[in-house]
């Protein structure tokens, strides 16, 4: 029973997409050349984004790290509003997807736990950039892509705590404020990889992250 209530929630996030967004994907099908165009963009305003925010960054500078002119970006992507919430859509896409990945694997709530933390670890690594602009997007209350937080990010925190409830009954200490705690940790996650060497320095070592996730939702602090 439980299992199936997290899979019918893991299929609704799957289709959830803002509205915003929907209007860049619904355009009609492009050649591969477009295609390849606009993944080139997307990874450059991506790098932008990240290291300036939304308004510091100018599409100028964007189309020019992607190898085109701004009259071929906004081809794409008719404002930089357009661009920033796909960026933001992306970034977030490519988090949930790491984290369903890692919450699908066999074996007992542990494991499976330990492979959230481990997919969330890498995503970070992998994708300093987009974490960035994830993170900049969740603290900032005048952020250009709100809608984006509310349809993806709040789901996926559902889908989070729906599954250490269901699956961690037994395991997880009782009484614990589930999803503060979840919040707590993929907070502090994206806070320490958006901050690069930094971070590290503050946090520790990505062992010391798994650690405190074993702690929190596991009672657990070897």
């Amino acid at each position: 029973m439980h299992g199936r209530v997290v899979c019918s929630r893991l299929r609704r996030l799957t289709h959830s997409l803002p509205r915003a967004y929907q209007s860049i994907v619904g355009r009609p099908r492009k050649d591969a050349f477009d295609e390849a165009t606009e993944v080139r963009v997307l990874r450059a305003a991506e790098e932008i984004f990240g290291e300036r925010g939304f308004r510091a960054a100018r599409l100028e500078d964007i189309a020019a790290a992607a190898g085109i002119r701004r009259p071929s970006l906004l081809y794409h992507f008719k404002t930089k509003g357009d661009l920033y919430v796909a960026v933001v859509t992306r970034a977030f896409e490519e988090m949930k997807a790491a984290v369903m990945g890692s919450i699908q694997v066999e074996g007992d709530f542990e494991r499976r736990l330990a492979a959230v933390v481990d997919g969330l670890v890498t995503f970070e690594s992998e994708h300093r950039r987009l974490v960035r602009v994830i993170f900049r997007e969740l603290i900032d209350p005048d952020g250009s892509a709100r809608e984006v937080v509310a349809s993806q990010f709040v789901p996926l925190v559902d889908l989070l705590s729906a599954f250490v409830t269901e699956q961690g009954k037994g395991t997880v200490p009782e009484g614990l404020p589930i999803r503060p705690a979840i919040m707590q940790l993929i907070m502090g996650h994206l806070a320490r990889a958006s901050m690069d060497d930094l971070g590290e320095r503050l946090w520790g070592g990505d062992g010391e992250t798994e650690r405190l996730s074993r702690a929190l939702l596991l009672g657990k602090f070897q």
